[in-house]
């Protein structure tokens, strides 16, 4: 009889490990709690290594060599970002040369970060875009437009086109103001008085001082900007016509002479390019078209805050409609920053199935605060 119950017990305690070990391997196959967690390991380790740096080498692929040293071979990986702007910003519209040259007639950069808009001629297929710009007539009852909008940002620019009204749910008032400036730190303010301008200098001033100047009209005035480099120093200045000698060096905060607006020096290139970046530092930065009339922050709501002679900017949902678009350097930096503030979480690459987000938040600087939250996406092939 013991025997039999030996032989029972040894049956029994064979079942059980037959079972527990198809559960072990059917675990590993499926994206088990234990294979994320192995994931969750590698995914730290990586991060950790990597540090805080990985957000300034979001546009290198030296990124990629160094996780594809830490990761084994049957892992796939990619990178995910939120609350900064994406690097390239896929732009479709109907108006491709006009919204061109206002987007890429300089370069944008914040926080040590520069940012590309890629545009193309809005075509059927809208999957591929960030936000689309329309410009002018067009007809916003589109379906595929209105499907669009619910995850993505529409910028409509003017008063024509059929539906435009509902669309971007705007309420025309008898009282419309006529200044406008930015009171309100919103997102699209934060980024417009980050972005700030970029003004060419091209001109040769003084050869032998290596010196080169170009003209900025900001809010209605004309100014000179000088900028030189004494000895491994580049310094700049801002003044009236004809001539100023440059004293201030990067990171200076500059007072505009006859608006009474500060300015940060962000970047001074005197290479090719010859360009002198400025971050704007006072909030109350006022459009050059701006005429007498109660301040009012450049969003409010959906009530039109302008008049036919400023660019008015109101918000419904992703729908955004500015009354005008002007191509000078105010009203870029205007549309570089609506753009970027609507694309803010995106991916290196698609993710694969069963993956597990490893996040890390980074604070950047100088130009604004933004807070962005790098996550290293990670799955099994096999």
């Amino acid at each position: 009889m013991k025997g039999f119950l030996y032989l029972v017990e040894i049956i029994v305690a064979a079942v059980l490990i037959t079972i527990i070990f198809q559960s072990f391997f059917a675990a590993q196959g499926s994206g088990s709690d234990w294979t994320k967690g192995d994931l969750i390991g590698i995914g730290n380790n990586v991060m950790d290594i990597l540090g805080p740096n990985i957000i300034k080498t979001i546009n290198e692929t030296s990124i990629f060599e160094e996780i594809d040293d830490m990761k084994a071979a049957n892992i796939r990986y990619t990178m995910k970002f939120s609350g900064i702007p994406k690097n390239v910003i896929n732009v479709g519209t109907n108006d491709k040369d006009y919204i061109e040259s206002i987007l890429l007639s300089t370069g944008t950069h914040v926080n040590n970060r520069a940012i590309e808009f890629n545009v193309s001629s809005l075509a059927y297929d809208f999957d591929t875009y960030d936000v689309i710009i329309i410009n002018g007539t067009f007809d916003y009852s589109n379906q595929t437009l209105n499907d669009f909008v619910k995850e993505k940002t529409v910028i409509g620019i003017g008063t024509e086109g059929i539906n435009y009204e509902t669309f971007f749910n705007i309420e025309t008032t008898v009282n419309i103001p006529g200044k406008m400036n930015f009171t309100e730190y919103n997102d699209i303010s934060k980024y417009f008085l980050g972005f700030g301008f970029t003004v060419q200098t091209p001109r040769v001033g003084d050869p032998e001082a290596n010196s080169y100047y170009g003209y900025w009209n900001v809010s209605g005035q004309e100014l000179i900007v000088n900028a030189t480099i004494e000895g491994n120093v580049k310094k700049v200045c801002i003044s009236t016509p004809p001539s100023c000698r440059p004293t201030y060096p990067e990171r200076s905060i500059v007072s505009i002479p006859g608006i009474s607006i500060n300015v940060i020096v962000k970047k001074i290139e005197l290479s090719s390019s010859r360009n002198v970046q400025f971050a704007i530092s006072d909030s109350d930065f006022i459009f050059n078209t701006a005429i007498a009339g109660s301040d009012k922050p450049i969003v409010d709501g959906n009530s039109i805050i302008g008049s036919n002679d400023n660019a008015a900017v109101t918000k419904f949902g992703n729908a955004i409609w500015i009354s005008k678009l002007l191509e000078d350097s105010e009203y870029s930096t205007l549309l570089k920053a609506i753009i970027s503030n609507s694309a803010k979480e995106w991916y290196l690459g698609k993710p694969g199935d069963g993956y597990i987000e490893i996040p890390r938040l980074n604070s950047l600087c100088c130009d604004i605060p933004e807070i962005a939250e790098t996550s290293l996406v990670l799955w099994y092939v096999y």
